[in-house]
């Protein structure tokens, strides 16, 4: 008989959704469970991986060894930011991957026009292009762009480019961080609103 792997998949959505898995106490009960099992199994944990794998329980090199946490660079990242916020959605990130010792691929939003100009002209005149570069232009630039192979790709934007992007990182298997655009709701009470842009004119209500 066939295993519906759907209705398994949604046996532990629904689970998950009746929020039983978001308590410490349930977390630290799953844990607690896992590490029970591991010692009260571990001799048919290890008789299983001797006949498959010819393992023993204990490595000489593993005792001696020590572990250490190194924390590196991931290389070249390419960060491309929204029309909306051109300026905090791309130089933000920007600071998190020079601060973790990275190169950069800057490419700003082609719609907010005078902002990716000002970026195109003011990078090259602080930064060494062999750190940090500007790549301006639309759909065509940004194409060929993505099939460069990148070592983290940072996008702000729409889900419909997202899934763009992120099928083009999947050709690298690239790690890809995407902050996506939604709907949002308005609400809108005409006297308030005047007021408002009577009192404060450009403020972003």
């Amino acid at each position: 008989m066939a295993v519906n792997y759907f209705t398994i998949v949604e046996s532990l959505r629904k689970a998950f959704l009746s929020g039983k898995t978001r308590t410490e106490e349930f977390r630290q009960k799953q844990l607690e469970t896992l590490k029970r099992m591991l010692d009260e199994k571990a001799e048919d944990i290890y008789d299983a991986l001797y006949k498959d794998l010819h393992k023993v329980d204990k490595n000489l090199l593993q005792l001696l060894d020590k572990a250490y946490i190194v924390k590196e660079p991931l290389g070249v990242v390419l960060i491309m930011s929204a029309w909306n916020y051109p300026i905090h959605l791309l130089l933000l990130p920007l600071v998190g991957a020079l601060a973790a010792g990275n190169c950069v691929v800057l490419k700003p939003s082609e719609v907010a026009v005078n902002t990716e100009k000002l970026i195109a002209n003011i990078i090259p005149q602080y930064f060494d292009p062999d750190v940090v570069r500007v790549i301006s232009g639309g759909v065509a630039e940004t194409t060929s762009l993505l099939q460069c192979r990148f070592d983290h790709i940072f996008y702000t934007g729409s889900a419909s480019v997202g899934r763009i992007v992120m099928k083009a990182a999947s050709e690298f298997l690239t790690p890809v961080t995407l902050e996506l655009g939604a709907r949002q709701l308005w609400i809108k009470v005409p006297l308030i609103w005047k007021r408002l842009q009577k009192e404060s004119p450009g403020l972003d209500v």
